[in-house]
C-alpha cells in the first residue's frame, strides 16, 4: 500500500508518517529529498541566484533560513522556488517509490508535485495554526512572524483533496488511538519481515 501525507509546516506530518514506519512501510521525506536536491544537482544554486539574487548563497552555501523568510512573504515567490525545485524531487521521488510496495510519503508539496496518482490513500494533516506556530518556533527557531508567513504561504492545502484528514491537535494518546483506528480501518498491520 502506498500512502501519500501532505499539510502545513508543523502540522504534525512526520509525526503521522512514523506511525506508518512502524508498522513496516518506507518511509520517504520529500522535504528531506528537497534538501538534497541541493547537493545532487549544484545547478540548483545557480538558479536559485539568478532568480533571488546572489545575496541567499554565501560561500556556495544556500542560506535556508533566510531565503525563506524571503520568500514565505509572497505566494509569486513561493511559485518561483517550487519551480526550481519541483522537477528535481519529482524525479527523486520517482526514483524512491520503486524501494517497496509499502511506502509512507510525506511532505507539504506533495499534492502541488502532482504525484498524488502514486498513491493508495492521501491523508492531510491538520493542526490549530496557534500549534503549529509553536512547533515551527521551537523545531525551526524561527520567529512568529516568519512562522505566520510560512502558514499562510500554505494556506492553499486547507482546499486540496485528500481521501482522509488526520487532526493532530490533542495528546499523542489521542493521536495515536486516530492512527490505530485508520490502520484497521485500511487493513494495515504490521508489515515488517
Amino acid at each position: 500500500m502506498k500512502i501519500g501525507i501532505f499539510g502545513k509546516s508543523g502540522s504534525g506530518k512526520t509525526t503521522v508518517a512514523n506511525f506508518f514506519v512502524e508498522k513496516g512501510f518506507y518511509r520517504i521525506d520529500l522535504d528531506e529529498i528537497g534538501r538534497n536536491v541541493l547537493k545532487k544537482y549544484p545547478s540548483v544554486l545557480e538558479d536559485i541566484s539568478k532568480t533571488f539574487g546572489s545575496s541567499f548563497i554565501v560561500d556556495g552555501e544556500l542560506q535556508r533560513r533566510k531565503l525563506a523568510d524571503h520568500v514565505f512573504k509572497s505566494k509569486e515567490n513561493v511559485d518561483k522556488l517550487n519551480g526550481i525545485f519541483f522537477k528535481y524531487i519529482k524525479a527523486e521521488f520517482l526514483t524512491e517509490i520503486k524501494k517497496s510496495k509499502d511506502i509512507v510519503a510525506e511532505g507539504a508539496v506533495l499534492v502541488e508535485l502532482g504525484i498524488e496518482k502514486y498513491f493508495d490513500r492521501i491523508i492531510y494533516v491538520h493542526t490549530k495554526e496557534q500549534t503549529a506556530v509553536d512547533r515551527l518556533m521551537k523545531r525551526d527557531g524561527i520567529s512568529e512572524i516568519s512562522a505566520l508567513n510560512r502558514l499562510s504561504a500554505q494556506a492553499k492545502y486547507d482546499s486540496m483533496p485528500s481521501d482522509l484528514k488526520i487532526e493532530t491537535n490533542d495528546s499523542e494518546l489521542s493521536l495515536k488511538r486516530k492512527m490505530n483506528k485508520l490502520f484497521k480501518e485500511l487493513n494495515i498491520y504490521n508489515r515488517r519481515k
